[in-house]
């Protein structure tokens, strides 16, 4: 399950929502499918990252949790305020790393998914 969100993520980077996004940023999640990822976003563009230094890492409570807020499925600012995600660092960063993996864009202080199928 690791790999496969972690490629879910890399497929679902947004160019356009990461600019100016400048970090490192680890990926964690509980549950019966615990693991963990980490990325490196500079110029618009992400690597996958070996390194266990990073700016901050965001926390989930399961791997459905996060492939829910990335899909667009699931509201990010309500699993953020019951506790089932966090993060350790880098609130200010919390969602525009969101977006910038979730092929979402802010509108108007709203999500608007832009490239989900009709």
């Amino acid at each position: 399950m690791s790999t496969d969100l972690s490629r879910l993520l890399a497929d679902r980077f947004n160019a356009a929502a990461a600019s100016g996004l400048d970090l490192s940023v680890g990926f964690r999640w509980g549950g019966r499918d615990a693991g963990n990822c980490r990325f490196r976003i500079r110029n618009g563009t992400i690597t996958e990252s070996d390194t266990s230094s990073v700016d901050f890492t965001l926390h989930f409570a399961s791997a459905e949790i996060l492939k829910s807020i990335v899909l667009g499925d699931a509201n990010a600012m309500a699993h953020f305020l019951n506790g089932e995600f966090r993060s350790d660092g880098g609130v200010p960063l919390v969602f525009p790393t969101l977006r910038a993996f979730s092929g979402q864009v802010d509108s108007k202080s709203r999500y608007k998914v832009i490239d989900q199928p009709s």
